[in-house]
């Protein structure tokens, strides 16, 4: 087993599938963040993450 496999506890049955897990796992944490944003209280405005700096 890889390395890549035994740190993830999964075995991938190719090269391709590796990325293609890593995408899924980013994706999911993406959309959790969304939904935590959205279920916050308050405006949105106020739940939404600042990304630039507004003093420019």
């Amino acid at each position: 087993m890889t390395a890549t496999a035994e740190e993830h506890d999964r075995y991938f049955p190719d090269v391709e599938a590796i990325p293609l897990a890593w995408h899924e796992r980013q994706i999911t944490g993406h959309l959790a963040f969304l939904a935590e944003l959205r279920d916050r209280s308050g405006a949105a405005s106020e739940r939404q993450p600042r990304f630039t700096d507004s003093s420019k």
